[in-house]
């Protein structure tokens, strides 16, 4: 049998290009940091601070920021173009010049070096030329308009907390990359593998009820929890894979919602476990407050869409594909149907069951309707609405729209905008208010979509950045122009 190989496609990138990316994470780091040094400091004493400290204070923040690019543009210079220079290579050099920069600092501003704070900057800047590394590394396998965009939501998402300022609005978006998760990792199955489940949600509950039942019963920490939940998960998808997969699409899409109903009411009845609908306690990632839930799930999103789009790339995913086109096929050429069908439903299993342990344990509380029919159906407009092909989309498909029906619950307008309503005889008020109705509007995109975007919202954007839409009109010219060659020659 002839052995199936997949090649990674790689693009040129000019240097600056990867400076810019090399410095994205770095410069987002220090931003971050800056920005909330200096609101503590302003709200505690800095209006009282003289004239020659804040000249001082002032200089220390420029050379902090200027330390975190330094790293970044250190490893750039290291890893671009050279072929030679390995990541391990350009961690050191970025590291050895945030540990130069920060003694140049101290030592011109006067500062003491402590033990504890060498450490600090010696970990600090190794974890961030790691990064940036890596970065630089992975960069070239995508072509320049699909990696500064992807680059530049990700420094937006880091600089997010610091402008939003609000705990509610804080929460809003860490459960926005909760759902973007789950509905990427469900485009994984339906949109690539072609398995129409309806147990996602139920996965996620397993997964947060393993890890809160593991903390309450046996004192289990947060992270061994999330361990446990995410293998739960898996197992439970590897039984219904090995029961189901082997049938056509159409009896797991029944069997999955026996399943999640099941579940749902076993989780309602035997509350002396579960604690029925007052829903389970569990406990808190960060015992203090901040910012640390909200990175948490911002790094879980991206690492996970990056194995999802690993996976897709790799040869499993040209299987997974071939199997969604015609699974028959695929079995002549060879291809163990059933098997790489359970594989994929036990991964996005186990996706699916990471991220409800770890979303959960930010809000400290799961109940059964969180798995009801209309969630899980919520998940999967969001993904039909994005793209269900693409998987980026299908995550900022969920992301946009779990956000704006949040705006939805109430809009404020301007007076003149009330003013103007009034006059042309519409009652109008300052706040409107849309309750259930903002889920109609939700209904009435989705009816939309179907019908006139079937390949989601976010496709034709996907494909201009992607080029596809460039690569198959010159495919198609190239067959018709060969097609006319051919009628040519035989005339």
């Amino acid at each position: 049998m002839t052995a199936i190989t997949t090649s990674t496609p790689h693009y040129e990138y000019k240097k600056w290009q990867l400076a810019t990316l090399s410095i994205l994470i770095p410069a987002a780091y220090g931003a971050v940091t800056l920005s909330t040094l200096i609101e503590s400091l302003a709200a505690a004493f800095m209006s009282n601070v003289p004239e020659s400290a804040s000249a001082l204070f002032l200089i220390l923040l420029l050379f902090t920021l200027f330390r975190y690019g330094l790293i970044g543009a250190v490893v750039g210079y290291l890893r671009a173009g050279q072929q030679r220079s390995s990541l391990w290579l350009a961690t050191g050099g970025g590291t050895i010049a945030g540990l130069i920069l920060f003694f140049v600092t101290n030592l011109f501003l006067k500062l003491p070096v402590n033990a504890g704070q060498l450490i600090f900057v010696l970990v600090e800047s190794a974890a961030l030329a790691l990064v940036s590394g890596l970065i630089v590394g992975w960069a070239p396998r995508f072509p320049f308009r699909q990696t500064l965009p992807i680059g530049a939501l990700l420094y937006l998402g880091i600089l997010a907390p610091v402008a939003l300022g609000n705990d509610f609005r804080i929460g809003v978006v860490t459960e926005a990359y909760f759902l973007a998760i789950m509905a990427s990792s469900w485009a994984l199955l339906a949109g690539l593998g072609g398995q129409f489940s309806f147990a996602h949600m139920a996965l996620m509950a397993i997964g947060a009820y393993t890890s809160g039942l593991l903390g309450r019963d046996f004192g289990v920490a947060p992270l061994p929890g999330i361990i446990a939940g995410t293998v739960m998960a898996g197992l439970v998808g590897l039984i219904i894979g090995v029961l189901c997969l082997p049938l056509r699409r159409a009896y797991l899409a029944l069997f999955t919602i026996a399943f999640a109903e099941i579940l749902r009411i076993v989780l309602v009845t035997e509350f002396q476990y579960t604690e029925g609908s007052n829903g389970l306690q569990l406990a808190r990632l960060f015992p203090v407050g901040g910012f640390g839930d909200y990175y948490v799930l911002l790094f879980m999103f991206a690492a996970s869409l990056a194995l999802m789009y690993a996976l897709a790339n790799s040869r499993f995913g040209m299987f997974w594909r071939a199997i969604r086109e015609d699974q028959e096929a695929a079995a002549a050429m060879g291809v163990d149907v059933v098997r790489y069908k359970i594989m994929l439903f036990v991964i996005t299993s186990m996706l699916a069951g990471m991220a409800g342990a770890t979303f959960y344990h930010t809000i400290t509380i799961i109940t059964p309707t969180n798995i009801e029919i209309l969630i899980m159906s919520t998940v999967i407009a969001m993904a039909v609405i994005g793209s269900l092909e693409i998987l980026a989309g299908a995550a900022i498909g969920a992301f946009v729209l779990h956000i704006s029906l949040e705006l939805l619950r109430e809009i404020i307008l301007p007076s003149w905008a009330v003013n103007a309503l009034v006059n042309v005889g519409i009652p109008a008020t300052e706040r409107i208010q849309f309750g259930t109705w903002r889920f109609v509007l939700f209904g009435l995109l989705l009816m939309l979509t179907l019908r006139f975007a079937r390949n989601g919202l976010l496709y034709p954007v996907f494909e201009r950045l992607s080029g596809s839409a460039a690569a198959r009109q010159a495919t198609v010219a190239k067959r018709n122009q060969a097609s006319e060659t051919a009628k040519t020659e035989a005339v």
